[in-house]
């Protein structure tokens, strides 16, 4: 199950580094990301799609409890 805020790992990995206090993370071309990375990291880097919620928010009238990460790391 995942929050009402999908994101791109190029936009919620900086702001998790910031909140941690560490570096941005570096960025590379998505052409290097398989030979640097690996095929699967890659893949969850620069192409994979995004989870959603419309099943079981259907089947169970679920919502989430925090409806944004963003939201979720500034309060830890």
């Amino acid at each position: 199950m995942v929050d009402d805020d999908p994101a791109e790992a190029a936009v919620w990995l900086p702001e998790y580094a910031r909140l941690l206090g560490a570096p941005p993370p570096r960025t590379v071309p998505a052409q290097l990301a398989e030979r640097m990375l690996g095929w699967l990291t890659g893949y969850q880097l620069t192409a994979m799609r995004g989870a959603a919620n419309d099943r079981v928010r259907q089947a169970l009238n679920w919502k989430p409890a925090t409806p944004s990460w963003r939201t979720r790391l500034a309060a830890d």
